[in-house]
């Protein structure tokens, strides 16, 4: 089971000052981090497990000091930190590409529950392009698109916290937000493969970026074509967590602590 893989680092952890150090204490002792794949299940188990040690409950006030998210669970459509997803979805950002996307491939029932966002049109355009400008920076693949849910909740604003409402575990909260991610995979092969119909789910690469390497605080996962990623891509590959990998962990965490309550 991917729990075995939990870290030692307990008394450590309540010294430091935040959540990130803690994280890159973690990264930092991993010695095969900088030549990963990709994120990988166990990585992420461990981030989880030294978010739990940490605590939930201080991680959220944590996000509500530096502006994330206000009192009551909501994610602030700010400016800083700037999210840019949040202030498309309140109307605060019009972006220069078309958000009715879904609907326009016939998908009218997902774009009610998520919203589907792309790049800068810069971005996307120089998607192959090795320039210190774009390296990092630029699209990971020639399709690189962003589905998004409408309404994530504070468990649900990065794949780090799925299932974590609060210090004490809730089963039902993992259960929804395993079905979450299991929507989003079905909704993003199928949008993948009517917008390029030669597009096998092989060749569909779903991943996310787990805080504190994510971007933006908003979930979004990264719609991509194997057949043609990017040297953006190859910067970032151990920062990609697989959505198989995702839902993995939390079907183990989820048998662990059912058995536990039963």
């Amino acid at each position: 089971m991917f729990l075995s893989t939990a870290i030692c680092c307990h008394l450590s952890i309540a010294n430091l000052s935040d959540l990130d150090e803690a994280l890159n204490e973690s990264l930092n002792a991993d010695s095969s981090w900088s030549k990963a794949e990709s994120f990988g299940a166990e990585r992420y188990q461990k981030f989880r497990n030294v978010l739990r040690t940490y605590g939930i409950e201080r991680f959220k006030e944590d996000l509500i000091k530096q502006g994330v998210f206000s009192r009551d669970g909501n994610i602030l459509p700010a400016k800083v930190p700037f999210n840019a997803f949040a202030r498309i979805l309140s109307g605060d950002l019009i972006p220069n590409y078309s958000l009715t996307e879904l609907v326009n491939y016939g998908m009218e029932e997902e774009q009610k529950r998520y919203l589907l966002a792309g790049n800068k049109p810069e971005l996307d355009e120089n998607w192959n392009s090795t320039e210190a400008a774009y390296l990092g920076k630029a699209s990971m693949s020639k399709m690189h698109k962003f589905l998004i849910p409408r309404n994530p909740g504070w468990h649900t604003f990065n794949i780090l916290t799925f299932g974590l409402k609060g210090d004490n575990y809730d089963i039902k909260t993992l259960q929804e937000d395993i079905r979450l991610l299991q929507d989003m995979k079905r909704t993003a092969i199928a949008y993948a493969q009517k917008k390029d119909p030669t597009l096998t789910e092989e060749n569909i690469i779903l991943c996310f970026h787990v805080y504190p390497l994510n971007s933006v605080h908003w979930l979004h996962m990264h719609i991509l074509d194997r057949r043609y990623l990017g040297p953006t891509y190859l910067k970032l590959k151990q920062k990609n967590l697989f959505i198989d990998d995702a839902i993995a962990v939390l079907q183990s965490e989820l048998l662990v602590h059912y058995s536990e309550s039963h």
